[in-house]
C-alpha cells in the first residue's frame, strides 16, 4: 500500500512560522538600511538637496502616470 502524503495543520503552522521569520528578517534588514541611509544623508549634510531631489522625482513620477 502506498502511503499518502498528508499535510497536517502542524505542518502548515510550522511553515507559516518559518515564512513569518523570513519576512521579519527582510523587514529588519530594510529598516536597518533605511536608518543607515538617513544617518548618512544627515551626516554628509545633503539633507536639503536630497529632499529637493525627492520632490522633483515625485512630481515626475506623478506626471508620467
Amino acid at each position: 500500500m502506498k502511503r499518502k502524503n498528508n499535510i497536517t495543520k502542524y505542518d502548515l503552522i510550522r511553515s507559516i512560522n518559518v515564512l513569518n521569520a523570513k519576512v521579519d528578517y527582510v523587514d529588519n534588514a530594510v529598516t536597518s538600511m533605511s536608518e543607515m541611509f538617513r544617518e548618512f544623508v544627515t551626516f554628509m549634510e545633503f539633507e536639503e538637496q536630497f529632499f529637493e531631489y525627492l520632490d522633483v522625482k515625485s512630481k515626475e513620477d506623478s506626471e508620467s502616470e
